[in-house]
């Protein structure tokens, strides 16, 4: 039998409790035995008979074998979580997805870190950014993210926006049950109060000063709103009959070569990026100018001509 001390004190409790249990079941015994009354005596005998085995089996158990069960119980749970992290949660790791929200605002705070953290490069993809930047710098929680980015592009770091052409943005407004107008005007004021310089004047409030260069508009409708830092990646879709701001948010790291990281900044940010005018045009004064009244038209001419062309000589031909 094991020795007092090398008990744990959880082992040293039940093996009193059980001693308890037996020395009870004795007592009962014992007034059983001695007892002026016949019917109490035999229900006292049978709570001994009860309590007597009870406690000296839980005493054997706890002192000889439940260390070892403990032991054998312990390998099991472990090689099967072992077997779970290899089928199941190594897979997503090895991913690089490190954190999963139900919403936009669970992670974007912890984002902040990362652009805070951030010395090179922070790239935002999105529509009209509405869910982080106020142009009207009314609400103090994207006041704040404004002035973050105000105090990284003054220590150096590049920002590229890449946003959705207003001339679009009327393919989002009936999906998410918005009136005619407001997401194009959303897009065109996020525009101007991204490349407004930072002078505050009557009536009219500093922007970020971000130069037209670094700016893109992509010729089609959002797909999901992203903010990318050198090693992280924030995803966050936009479904098709509601904004991103309320849809599932991944939290991505870069973990090497031809990972999710690597792949998706590659085809949702290089890939348009660099192909313009096909899927993308750069901003510049003037044409932020005329955002406004642009058509569908006007934007897609060369194509209209390329699809207009064939149609033509078919009906000649016919």
């Amino acid at each position: 039998m094991k020795g007092w001390q090398s008990l744990s004190k959880a082992s040293r409790f039940h093996v009193l409790f059980f001693s308890v249990v037996i020395t009870a079941g004795l007592g009962c015994f014992l007034f059983a035995q001695f007892g002026s009354r016949p019917e109490a005596r035999e229900f006292v005998l049978g709570l001994g008979i009860a309590l007597i085995p009870a406690g000296i089996i839980g005493l054997i158990h706890r002192v000889f074998f439940f260390d070892e069960l403990r032991t054998e119980v312990d390998d099991i749970l472990r090689s099967s979580l072992n077997e779970t992290l290899k089928t199941d949660l190594l897979p997503f790791l090895e991913s690089g997805i490190v954190r999963l929200s139900r919403d936009r605002n669970e992670l974007l705070g912890s984002f902040k870190d990362y652009i805070a953290r951030e010395t090179k490069e922070v790239i935002i993809i999105g529509s009209s950014l509405k869910g982080i930047l106020d142009p009207d710098e009314e609400i103090e929680a994207k006041k704040d993210f404004a002035d973050l980015i105000r105090r990284k592009m003054d220590a150096g770091v590049d920002f590229k926006f890449l946003l959705t052409h207003p001339a679009l943005a009327f393919l989002r407004e009936d999906a998410e049950g918005r009136a005619a107008g407001d997401i194009k005007q959303e897009i065109i004021k996020a525009l101007r109060y991204l490349t407004r310089d930072r002078t505050s004047e009557e009536k009219r409030l500093p922007g970020l000063g971000t130069p037209h260069s670094s700016i893109k508009l992509y010729k089609g409708t959002p797909t999901i709103f992203s903010i990318i830092t050198s090693d992280s990646l924030f995803m966050n879709p936009y479904t098709y009959q509601s904004n991103a701001y309320e849809s599932f948010c991944l939290e991505v790291k870069r973990v090497g070569p031809g990972d999710l990281f690597s792949r998706f900044m590659n085809d949702h940010f290089h890939k348009p990026w660099k192909n313009e005018p096909r899927t993308t045009e750069t901003l510049s004064e003037e044409k932020l100018a005329t955002l406004e009244k642009m058509t569908l038209e006007e934007i897609f001419q060369d194509r209209i001509a390329e699809i207009r062309q064939p149609n033509e000589l078919n009906a000649k031909e016919a």
